[in-house]
């Protein structure tokens, strides 16, 4: 198959441009498109054969189910058996946005995105390319992250080429994505609002918009995002390794700035760094960090930066880019700087801890 990339202005986009790929999406193909979070592999929602493609061509587990994503709250709603006011203040608050609700569908909802589950995922994309492609489809898409199964998720064209080039007949390049990690997805069912995957929306974001409609539900975190081995997941990202590079994934921990330096000393000092290591690290720290590694003798290594200011937000936004940029490189080890569980920092501790686990016995959520 000969991919074709359609280069798109995300400021201005151009409708007539995406009618190509609105046009196979409507013929049953999957096609890679922009998103505020990541690039999307989309397919008409309805279409099962063409919602199986998705699960073949990323080598995607048929138990993982995948997000709808839609144009519209009243588009949105027509997804679920029942509407009340928790799903109105959060879709409201957070529609269009990188945040995804999860309710039971309703009875004649028959599609492999659900994955046999009695619940359904859905999210309104912010971006508007996306936004302008669902409305030429006339349907939702069906999108998990435009990457082979297990990856890092692609936050450019470029990346869902890398990993898609002859898989699909377009990939719809706008650009880098604004928020560089996976949407929020938000559990309301049985009365339980629970927190199955942190992203682009924080908990204290959720519970501020709640609590100002004077809904006082408590958000279930602590071990909500996790499946047993004998459980299928509920929500994308919670029972596989994902979001992974091919070089070993490393969190260099500390609560200060000094307890991360130490911890980078020691490494070095033990020879565990690894052959080829790579590092991930705030502006903060790499004045410091570069001497130490010089010190030890450190000869070959990548390192990529992300800004102090609101560090846990440049360090989501780069991390995916990161990760595949040290892979091109050939990385043996990639050492990324840990952050706070505050705002982004949570979707960026949960991204490292899943790409890492291949590593460690146990996968704490501490979000």
């Amino acid at each position: 198959m000969n991919t074709r990339v359609i280069r798109i202005d995300p400021l201005v986009p151009d409708a007539a441009a995406l009618i190509p790929a609105a046009q196979a999406l409507r013929r049953g193909e999957i096609v890679a498109f922009p998103t505020e979070t990541v690039y999307g592999l989309g397919a008409v929602w309805r279409d099962p054969e063409a919602v199986r493609e998705i699960f073949r061509v990323k080598g995607r587990p048929q138990d993982n189910p995948l997000i709808v994503h839609e144009a519209s709250i009243g588009r949105m709603r027509q997804y679920f058996r029942s509407w009340d006011s928790v799903a109105e203040c959060l879709a409201s608050a957070f529609c269009p946005g990188p945040f995804t609700l999860i309710m039971e569908h309703k009875e004649n909802i028959d599609s492999p995105v659900t994955a046999g589950l009695a619940t359904i995922g859905v999210r309104i994309p912010a971006h508007p390319v996306a936004q302008m492609l669902i409305e030429l489809c006339g349907e939702g898409l069906a999108a998990p992250s435009a990457n082979l199964s297990g990856r890092p998720s692609p936050t450019s064209g470029a990346d869902a080429l890398e990993d898609l080039d002859g898989k699909v007949p377009y990939i719809i390049d706008a650009g880098p994505c604004e928020v560089g990690v996976e949407s929020t997805i938000i559990s309301w069912v049985d009365g339980k609002l629970e927190l199955l995957r942190p992203g682009g929306i924080s908990a204290e974001e959720i519970l501020k918009a709640l609590h100002s409609q004077g809904l006082n539900i408590p958000l279930i975190t602590e071990d909500a995002g996790r499946a047993a081995d004998h459980e299928p997941p509920r929500a994308p990202g919670m029972k596989y390794r994902h979001y992974a590079p091919q070089a070993r994934v490393h969190i260099l921990r500390g609560e200060t700035k000094e307890a991360k330096l130490e911890q980078l000393s020691r490494s070095a000092a033990e020879g565990i760094l690894g052959s080829r290591p790579a590092f991930y690290l705030s502006e903060a720290i790499r004045e410091k960090a570069m001497w130490i590694l010089e010190g030890q003798n450190v000869a070959a290594f990548e390192l990529i930066t992300f800004t102090t200011e609101q560090a846990h937000k440049a360090a989501a936004q780069g991390l995916f880019a990161a990760f595949r940029a040290f892979d091109r490189s050939g990385c043996s080890d990639i050492w990324a700087e840990e952050q706070s569980l505050q705002q982004l920092g949570a979707a960026y501790m949960n991204r490292l801890r899943k790409a890492s686990a291949q590593q460690h016995e146990s996968l704490r959520n501490d979000y």
